[in-house]
């Protein structure tokens, strides 16, 4: 922080010392005289913008190397490697279409591309996928209904977990919600997937209070990694 500040410094100093300059020149022309350059003690190059964010964020790993920063690794690429991590996907309210392409994807990768084993090697980490009280504005489609799909779904043998409020699934402007997360829930039971299904608040009148708390009370499963 104390060298952005001083970088910023320099940089008015500069610039009054460069208009004080310039008057100094039209001066001696207005009197005919010989330019003169008033020595300016050398100065310290500013810093760029990317260099006092650097510095502001505390990053320790950062150097100033030249006049540049050269900027260290970040904490989360430390040692990551998605091929051998246990993996959970979340989606809450319209997130939940984002898992509903996940699915989608899932069926491409297993009917298209069956061969991309690079592909497969991270679907085959993710354990569970969590939808948390899923809904959108759209008149159709916030929950899958296809067989084809959920068939995919239930080879990969990733645990389902559905958590609803009575804000979604029993919003009557809403009653395709109900409809098809019925229909998503049953089908996968018939198809043996290992789903399960929770109604949080169910004795509570529906309220975006309550959609929004399902987010503090759904529990994530333990790690079944060996």
């Amino acid at each position: 922080m104390t060298l952005c500040k001083q970088a910023s410094d320099n940089g008015g100093v500069r610039q009054r010392r460069g208009r004080g300059r310039e008057r100094v020149r039209n001066e001696s022309r207005e009197e005919g005289g010989e330019e003169e350059e008033d020595e300016i003690a050398e100065e310290s190059p500013m810093m760029t913008e990317a260099q006092c964010l650097t510095i502001e964020n505390g990053a320790a790993s950062d150097e100033l190397v030249g006049g540049s920063v050269e900027a260290g690794r970040l904490w989360w690429r430390e040692n990551i490697n998605l091929d051998k991590a246990e993996l959970t996907l979340v989606g809450f309210s319209k997130g939940c279409v984002v898992l509903n392409q996940f699915i989608y994807e899932f069926h491409y990768l297993k009917t298209l591309t069956p061969d991309d084993n690079t592909m497969m090697r991270l679907v085959t980490r993710i354990r569970d996928m969590f939808w948390l009280d899923g809904g959108h504005a759209g008149g159709k489609n916030t929950w899958i209904t296809s067989r084809s799909l959920l068939e995919t779904l239930t080879r990969l043998g990733i645990g389902i977990h559905i958590h609803v409020t009575p804000y979604q699934v029993q919003d009557e402007r809403r009653p395709w919600i109900r409809k098809e997360e019925k229909t998503f829930g049953e089908l996968l039971r018939r198809l043996g997937a290992p789903v399960s299904r929770t109604l949080h608040f169910e004795s509570q009148p529906p309220t975006l209070y309550t959609h929004f708390e399902v987010l503090a009370v759904f529990r994530p499963p333990q790690s079944r990694m060996q």
